[in-house]
């Protein structure tokens, strides 16, 4: 997974950006490697709130859904925004995560629909389970995506004509 740049896969970028590496995949699941800068708006004197593993865990899972977007369609760019839409049974093991400490989350797609998935998460620090639960996200695509743009092209043609 060195080769498959995730950055190109969500929005997210540095310093909101959480995820660090593509560790494995399946074809719903994925286990990614990650952690909290110290310039990340929410750390504070070397730690950050522990809620920060759910979102880790949306940001992993949203890398998921950029690779099977892409699997579907190789020319597909990734969405304009995310959203993490809601969160049910959380635990929180820890009030506060550590900056600078690696993590990992490991997401199982339970379903999708459109533009909605519903995952499973662990995230993960010195081999202990900080946080569990599950979570809807929502990516949304705001350009016109290449299929309708040659639509939209072709069209404009036969007007023109």
């Amino acid at each position: 997974m060195k080769n498959l740049d995730h950055e190109l896969l969500i929005p997210h970028r540095r310093p909101a950006l959480l995820v660090n590496a593509i560790e494995s995949h399946g074809p719903r699941s994925m286990r990614v490697r990650g952690q909290i800068e110290q310039d990340h708006p929410l750390a504070v004197r070397g730690s950050a709130p522990v809620v920060l593993a759910m979102e880790f865990a949306a940001q992993s899972a949203g890398v998921l859904l950029g690779l099977l977007r892409l699997n579907e369609d190789p020319e597909a760019s990734p969405p304009d925004q995310g959203y993490l839409a809601s969160l049910r049974d959380v635990r929180l093991q820890l009030p506060t995560l550590p900056v600078g400490r690696p993590l990992t989350a490991e997401v199982i797609l339970e379903s999708r629909l459109g533009s909605m998935a519903l995952f499973s998460a662990t995230v993960i620090l010195d081999g202990k389970i900080v946080a569990t639960g599950r979570f809807a996200v929502a990516e949304e695509q705001t350009q016109l995506n290449r299929q309708d743009a040659k639509s939209a092209k072709k069209n404009a043609k036969k007007l023109q004509k």
